[in-house]
């Protein structure tokens, strides 16, 4: 029976600080952040605001995806220029293109020199994934 309950505390320890471990992670910054802020300005925010920084974690990776222009028909989007569809840095293009998107519908971006688009989700969907992320 003792070694019953000391191995199930120790199981609980393990999760216990395994979520821990991975809520503290989050507010960790990319890397991709300093390619777009100063040093200065992250370490405040760190201080000040760390969920902005899970918050642009999680946007880095969750707030567009990437899709097969269908068909291959030309469509009147509007154009961006990604370099390296394998290291985005969506947030490097909306300061350095002037990307913008919309809070109720996604937005949509032809990428140059490619067949694919690029597919902001809408503001909407990326606060109910973020949400679900964080519970």
């Amino acid at each position: 029976m003792k070694y019953s309950t000391t191995v199930l505390f120790c199981i609980f320890a393990f999760v216990l600080n395994a979520q821990s471990q991975a809520k503290t992670d989050t507010q960790n910054p990319d890397p991709r952040l300093y390619e777009v802020y100063e040093t200065s300005y992250i370490e405040q925010i760190q201080t000040s605001n760390p969920f902005l920084i899970q918050r642009w974690n999680f946007y880095l990776d969750h707030a567009y995806t990437v899709i097969e222009e269908k068909d291959g028909k030309p469509t009147d989007y509007p154009t961006v220029n990604i370099p390296d569809l394998k290291h985005m840095n969506i947030l490097l293009l909306e300061k350095e293109q002037g990307l913008t998107h919309d809070f109720e519908s996604p937005t949509i971006y032809r990428i140059s020199n490619t067949n694919k688009l690029l597919v902001y989700k809408s503001g909407k969907q990326f606060n109910e994934l973020l949400r679900e992320a964080l519970k």
